[in-house]
């Protein structure tokens, strides 16, 4: 059976799109599950938590673009690891003996959301001092198809428009 994280609901389109968290492994634990849901809603197939790359530490890939998204501080990096365990294993004894220990973890959840209900695998590795994350979707990635309109024609082209269309 795999454990079910339910995620939390995006900010609306033309509401805030910032979103503040505090410094503690529960409102880390709060981001993750909105970058999850931001995944979902955007058809993402992996996000990725590779903190020595700067900028781009925390991403998502669509259509094999990568995405990135805001850094956490740096000075939050044990702790967005932590988080990235409990997110993977589902926390308990076992997760916080491995934490400590400094192991890696892997684990697969399902997630239920607004943008409907996917299934995730992660793995939280260490090499050389340096610690990482990758998720991967497990089901059918779909992203969400954007219309893109032509702008309102003018009055001069609605008219030579009609002009050739009468011919």
């Amino acid at each position: 059976m795999v454990r079910v994280v339910h995620l939390p609901d995006l900010p609306r389109p033309g509401g805030p799109m910032l979103v503040e968290f505090g410094l503690d492994r529960g409102e880390v634990a709060r981001m993750w599950r909105l970058i999850v849901a931001m995944a979902v809603r955007d058809g993402a197939v992996s996000v990725h938590w590779h903190p020595w790359r700067a900028a781009d530490a925390l991403a998502y890939v669509v259509g094999g673009v990568r995405h990135s998204l805001g850094r956490p501080p740096v000075v939050l990096d044990p702790v967005v690891s932590a988080a990235t365990r409990e997110l993977i294993t589902g926390g308990g004894m076992w997760s916080a003996l491995g934490r400590r220990l400094g192991w890696p973890a892997a684990g697969r959840f399902g997630c239920t959301g607004a943008g409907g209900p996917s299934e995730w695998c992660g793995v939280l590795w260490s090499a050389g001092g340096v610690c990482g994350a990758d998720l991967h979707r497990l089901d059918v990635a779909v992203a969400p198809v954007v219309e893109v309109g032509l702008p309102n024609p003018t009055p001069q082209q609605t008219a030579a428009s009609t002009a050739i269309s009468d011919v």
